[in-house]
């Protein structure tokens, strides 16, 4: 079993402290999994969730897309949308098939 550990945040400012340590809690109770920024919205905590980020991601509590190693993650974070086409262009068997389907190819 795994055990995780959300380590007290040092912010610059107040407000940014308090900003950054919400959208951390909101992100550790979610899938421990990669996420696009684009799914991200959290108006409670911040209209533009970007320079949170930038900070979470400068601290190390955050990794970035430079940092994915495995190409089944790259892939699973792609819409259906994007992997069809992926899939043509690479000119798969069945590019039209479902998500799961066109990642496992």
């Amino acid at each position: 079993m795994r055990s995780y550990r959300i380590p007290l945040l040092v912010i610059s400012s107040q407000e940014s402290k308090t900003t950054g340590q919400k959208l951390y809690v909101r992100l550790f109770q979610r899938k421990l999994s990669w996420i696009k920024m684009t799914k991200l919205e959290y108006e409670e905590i911040a209209s533009d969730l970007t320079p949170v980020i930038e900070e979470l991601t400068n601290a190390g509590f955050l990794q970035t897309e430079s940092e994915l190693q495995e190409l089944s993650e790259v892939l699973e974070l792609l819409s259906a949308p994007e992997l069809k086409s992926l899939a043509k262009t690479f000119h798969l068997v069945n590019p039209n098939g479902q998500k799961q389907q066109l990642v496992d190819a």
